[in-house]
């Protein structure tokens, strides 16, 4: 009887008489050789190939029997079948072709795209061949055993010079079926690692092609430019693709030669957050004589910029009593606001405190949002009243960071400001851990 291992067998002992009270099964290997079950049917799975005896003895008190010996045969599905092939395959050369598996008991049967007899072997995990011309081969083995079959394929290159195929991996994206998600907001980068050994050339073509992973349809997005899909890093500009998942295929051949080698990589384009954004800087001195606004029109969808079709949830807190009201009276800021703007009169905030966090969630539905804050710091003495309001503008700190070797703009406004007799004084300081250090840069 034939069997696959890992697969559950169920062995039943049949008695003339229900005599027997307990069965001792003997299942010929060393696992678990002995086994005494009441039930007169056990269930067994085998781990290794081979060949099995298998008897059971039905006891009772004062007698036993003893059945005769079944032999199971059990062998190893194949799996895992691949080609392998180290060098370069040379015209009139003998070749050697390796086979990878899991499996036992199994006849190999290759073809080697030439034309010539198939061979056949048992077992062996090398065959040689010798290629007559030059030219692209699918070499292709078969390999089976009783209960499984399988087939694998290498595209091989046989040439008049050592040239290998390149070597393509991804360095931080991983394996070639890793899979990698980017915002739609951000670009698009994917840069392969190419290791190149060939006699015939040092220069390597590259062709890029995108996919829909759904239907595996081929994209040819609007605005890209083909010269982008002949660069060894496949750059695509921000918002370029819609939402989606999409394979990316790259075939890198070598310069003047047959001689390629073809891979991809997985990767997804999701929603960015909404960047919610109130004007005039993370911290502001206010009157309390003054109108506040609170301005959030700044804020926006980096993935569809000229949709502005936000709410507005607001909400305030005194900073060192945040479970505390913010205003007299019991008034609140809008918790679902289409106007972008808020003005409210300064001395509605509740005079016991003089700092509050004011946040603003731009939102859309089905989006995720990342939050703005404002420090106020409300003033009530007669020279506060005086103060100018002075709003602190940097569009490329909305972010809350900027690279190093960026050059951020950052502007002044005074809405009040008679502008053709203001002076301007500004100052850069250290922050460190939340924390405004003792270190100044005057400019």
């Amino acid at each position: 009887m034939l069997y696959a291992t890992q697969q559950k067998i169920e062995l039943t002992a049949v008695s003339e008489t229900d005599a027997p009270r307990w069965y001792a099964w003997h299942m010929g290997d060393a696992r678990r050789d002995n086994v005494n079950t009441v039930s007169p049917t056990r269930h067994y799975a085998y781990d290794l190939p081979g060949r099995y005896v298998v008897q059971v003895l039905a006891v009772n008190h004062i007698s036993n029997a003893s059945s005769q010996p079944v032999e199971l045969v059990l062998q190893t599905a194949v799996s895992e079948l691949s080609i392998v092939h180290a060098g370069s395959a040379l015209r009139g050369n003998a070749t050697t072709l390796r086979v990878r598996f899991t499996g036992s008991d199994l006849t190999l049967e290759w073809n080697f795209g030439d034309g010539h007899a198939a061979t056949v072997t048992q077992q062996n995990t090398s065959v040689n061949h010798t290629f007559d011309r030059i030219g692209e081969y699918e070499v292709s083995v078969k390999a089976y055993n009783d209960i499984s079959t399988a087939k694998a394929t290498l595209t091989l290159f046989v040439v008049e010079r050592p040239c290998k195929t390149p070597a393509i991996s991804f360095g931080l994206l991983g394996t070639d079926s890793s899979h990698h998600t980017f915002e739609r907001a951000t670009s698009v980068v994917i840069e392969p690692v190419v290791t190149i050994e060939c006699s015939m050339t040092e220069v390597a073509n590259f062709q890029w092609s995108l996919y829909h992973r759904l239907n595996s349809s081929q994209l040819s997005p609007p605005g890209l430019d083909k010269a982008t899909l002949q660069q060894r890093v496949l750059y695509l500009d921000k918002n370029l693709l819609h939402y989606g998942d999409y394979r990316a295929m790259l075939k890198v051949k070598m310069n003047g030669t047959f001689v390629y080698t073809m891979t991809e990589v997985n990767f997804s384009v999701v929603a960015s957050p909404l960047q919610s954004v109130i004007g005039g800087g993370r911290q502001r001195n206010v009157s309390r004589q003054d109108v506040l606004e609170l301005n959030a029109s700044a804020s926006h969808d980096p993935d569809f910029p000229r949709d502005a079709s936000f709410s507005y949830r607001w909400t305030c807190q005194p900073l060192h009593t945040p479970t505390a009201p913010c205003f007299r009276d019991g008034h609140e800021l809008p918790r679902n606001a289409t106007d972008p703007v808020l003005r409210l009169p300064a001395a509605t905030f509740a005079s016991e405190h003089s700092s509050f966090l004011v946040k603003v969630t731009a939102e859309k539905p089905g989006r995720r949002s990342r939050v703005a804050s404002q420090l106020l710091q409300l003033n009530d003495d007669a020279a506060a009243a005086g103060t100018l309001a002075i709003l602190v503008d940097c569009k490329a700190c909305e972010n809350g960071y900027v690279n190093d070797d960026d050059v951020p703009a950052f502007s002044a406004i005074c809405p009040r400001c008679d502008e053709s007799n203001v002076d301007y004084l500004w100052s850069v300081y250290v922050v460190a851990d939340g924390h405004q250090t003792g270190t100044q840069y005057l400019l």
